[in-house]
């Protein structure tokens, strides 16, 4: 079984040369540089359960095959993100993968292997003024994901780091977080 991953701090980024192809005027152009990366599974695709979050901060699931999941250091105008982790996942009945390209601390991410049926119906809502990403319920709606994923998975569960994303977002939206304190006192 492999460990699972619950922090930034379980990914350990390397130096790794990075091979980059364009066509300029001049005809194909191929550099490489070096970029800090970890890849966490490159391999024959296997098959997962992943939950991520929508724009709107809203969770869904996709069952599929995993192929690759990197995590690397920003870079360019990408400076405010600590770590982007890249994600593939194969859709049944399909051949290539979906791309999901996701924030760490700051987007919630869920793998476990195996395919899992997960019932987001009964979730509390992510509601108020606004965005719903910045929703006073934002941290109480991913830790029960968390949780009933958790229930569901068990064992499978490969990768987690919603505490880490509820943490970044009472950090990042202090008032909010302080009005859900004071009204659960």
């Amino acid at each position: 079984m492999t460990p699972i991953i619950n922090t930034l701090d379980d990914v350990k980024l390397v130096p790794t040369p990075v091979r980059y192809s364009c066509w300029t005027i001049k005809g194909r152009v191929v550099e490489v540089r070096e970029e800090l990366r970890a890849d966490l599974f490159v391999g024959p695709p296997r098959k997962a359960t992943v939950i991520l979050s929508n724009t709107y901060g809203d969770p869904f699931v996709e069952i599929g095959r995993l192929s690759t999941v990197r995590a690397r250091a920003p870079t360019g105008d990408m400076h405010w993100r600590k770590m982007v982790m890249t994600l593939g996942v194969i859709r049944p009945k399909k051949r290539n993968a979906a791309w999901f390209d996701r924030d760490l601390p700051q987007d919630p991410v869920l793998i476990a292997w195996g395919e899992h049926t997960l019932d987001l119906s009964g979730l509390p809502l992510l509601t108020g003024n606004g965005v719903r990403w910045r929703s006073a319920t934002f941290p109480a709606v991913w830790q029960e994901v968390s949780r009933c994923f958790h229930a569901i998975a068990k064992h499978d569960v490969w990768l987690d780091v919603t505490q880490a994303a509820c943490d970044d977002w009472r950090r990042r939206h202090p008032d909010v977080a302080a009005s859900v304190a004071r009204a659960a006192a």
